[in-house]
């Protein structure tokens, strides 16, 4: 079993399919092996930890050596793993593997922003959060204003994705804790309208459902095991209990017969004492027949407790989670009313100086893109999701026809790419 397309970190899961690992890339990789005698995974520790893609796109791994990482997401990574691992090591089955990106090669933001640089990258990243980062527009007139207006606007972005994030493992915490087959997703985020990417959060939170689900599944099934090897070890220890009574019976009508047969002095008192101490053996070993089927009652007793506290505490556990998460959603809540509140009042004070947003000069964008087929450049706006590594341009341009074609100039060394895939980059939804 691979759990490494299923199990990528919180966050990741809209990368996991479209991303591929680059070098710098922070990996944390986790092997454990299912122990069916023991109804349990064991990590292999020798074999997990965290390891960072090298220059030339290659990860060095315990027992596996140096492993080609480059171009492949976590997912066929893990599945590489798995592959090498069983072979290296003569299992008879794979072993699972968890691939997690814990850390990303940094994008660059440059051009007409107050600090150019490099920033640290966090899924679901867009232009304007980046922009936000390197400080926006030049200061200038309106500079407080404009600043003002792209953290507000990218913090709220972030804080909406944060309470669909929210609102998705709430309504996870509730089917758990109503034992329900499947979860049912509040109608706001359920449609994917709430925010981009959504469905990618919601499938995560299902394949977590599912896998809780079904390890409470397989530690039910082995109690039940467990309660049925007992009932068998009950029924047997009862038949050598019966066989026990028919022979004690029968010895002891014996000892009778001996004990009268030594009173007339037509046996002997040793033949006697043989008989005695066989019966005593017969009761001891009766008697320990019978404390052996007290004890597999009590281990019956124990696993049916056992049955019963493991359903209880998974809805423990859920009931505590899903108080928190809701304690969550409430300040979420708050902090967006605050922060729309805040923009509209910016957005008040900035027509009241008179300058509409159709007399600013705005930023426009492109990204420079590394891929195996080398770098090229995408038009983009503000909502345009990053990946790692990318380069932002940012160029300020000035409101009107004749401005906007004086500042429309050649892109730059990288070669403008105007075909089917370039122009897809350019939604939101498509540059991931």
């Amino acid at each position: 079993m691979v759990c490494a397309a299923a199990f990528v970190a919180a966050g990741t899961a809209a990368l996991a399919d479209e991303w591929s690992l680059q070098p710098d890339t922070q990996l944390r990789v986790t092997v454990s092996q299912w122990l069916p005698g023991d109804g349990q995974y064991r990590r292999l520790e020798a074999l997990s930890g965290d390891f960072v893609v090298g220059p030339e796109g290659r990860v060095s791994f315990p027992v596996l050596g140096s492993v080609d990482a480059a171009n492949h997401t976590p997912a066929e990574l893990a599945d590489h793993m798995v592959e090498r691992l069983k072979t290296s090591m003569g299992l008879l089955a794979p072993p699972d593997v968890i691939v997690e990106v814990i850390g990303y090669p940094p994008i660059y933001v440059t051009g007409d922003v107050d600090r150019p640089g490099s920033f640290p990258y966090r899924p679901t990243m867009t232009i304007l959060q980046a922009v936000a980062l390197s400080g926006g527009v030049p200061r200038g007139k309106d500079a407080e204003d404009e600043r003002d207006r792209s953290q507000l606007l990218s913090q709220l972005r972030a804080l909406r994705e944060d309470i669909a994030r929210t609102m998705s493992r709430a309504a996870r915490l509730k089917a758990e804790l109503e034992g329900d087959a499947q979860i049912t997703f509040p109608p706001e985020i359920a449609d994917g309208g709430a925010q981009d990417g959504i469905d990618a959060v919601l499938e995560q939170e299902r394949i977590i459902f599912a896998a809780r689900n079904k390890a409470q599944e397989r530690q039910y099934e082995a109690l039940e095991e467990l309660i049925a090897l007992f009932k068998g070890e009950i029924s047997v220890l009862e038949s050598k209990i019966s066989d026990l009574d028919s022979a004690l019976a029968f010895r002891s009508k014996e000892l009778e017969d001996i004990r009268a047969l030594v009173e007339k002095g037509l046996a002997t008192t040793s033949r006697r004492s043989d008989l005695e101490r066989l019966v005593s053996d017969l009761r001891a070993n009766r008697l320990d027949q019978q404390t052996a089927i007290m004890r597999a009652r009590q281990g019956i007793s124990e696993a049916e407790r056992n049955k019963v506290a493991l359903v209880d505490e998974q809805r423990t556990k859920a009931a505590e989670q899903l108080q928190e998460e809701q304690a969550r959603l409430v300040d979420l809540r708050l902090d967006e009313k605050l922060k729309l509140e805040l923009l509209a009042q910016l957005g008040r004070r900035m027509s009241a100086l008179g300058a509409g947003p159709a007399e600013r000069p705005t930023l426009t964008f492109t990204i420079v893109r590394e891929d195996a087929a080398g770098p090229r450049e995408l038009i983009a706006d503000e909502t345009t999701r990053l990946r790692p590594g990318d380069v932002v341009r940012a160029r300020l341009v000035t409101a009107g026809p004749s401005a906007a074609a004086s500042d429309a100039g050649p892109v730059g060394p990288v070669s403008w790419r105007q075909d089917a895939a370039a122009r897809e980059d350019r939604t939101p939804s498509s540059v991931e």
